[in-house]
């Protein structure tokens, strides 16, 4: 079982496919990452953490560590896989995992704040505008 998945991930060309694969499987890896930063529930982490794993697992989605670690499993137990197999699948993968995580959901976050009404800054004030204080008022 080990080789069938290795192979599933080092023989997929460089398509549409694999990149579609490749920006999703970054877009859920961030978006579960702000999940489990986001929240203080044990009980919402676990059942992001369920998602995301259904997800990067149950539909193939690429995912540089995660499937590295399948591949060099793989290598390690005898596969007919090699590091330059790997490396193949590998370079075209970490990029647009990145792609998939940085630009789409934080572009998209950082979109989102700026439309936001203004938040309190470390001291818990909000910035007036144009720098007059309250005193001025």
């Amino acid at each position: 079982m080990l080789t069938e998945s290795a192979r599933e991930f080092v023989d997929a060309p460089l398509d549409a496919r694999a990149v579609s694969l490749s920006l999703l499987g970054g877009m859920v890896i961030t978006v579960l990452t702000r999940m489990q930063e986001g929240t203080g529930s044990d009980v919402v982490k676990v059942v992001a953490a369920f998602s995301a794993g259904f997800l990067l697992a149950g539909v193939g989605l690429f995912d540089s560590v995660l499937d590295s670690i399948l591949v060099l499993g793989a290598i390690h137990a005898g596969a007919p896989v090699s590091y330059a197999d790997w490396l193949a699948w590998f370079w075209y993968v970490v990029p647009l995992n990145l792609l998939g995580g940085l630009v789409f959901v934080t572009a998209a976050r950082l979109v989102r704040a700026s439309e936001m009404p203004e938040a309190p800054g470390p001291d818990n004030r909000v910035a007036e505008a144009g720098g007059a204080g309250a005193a001025d008022r």
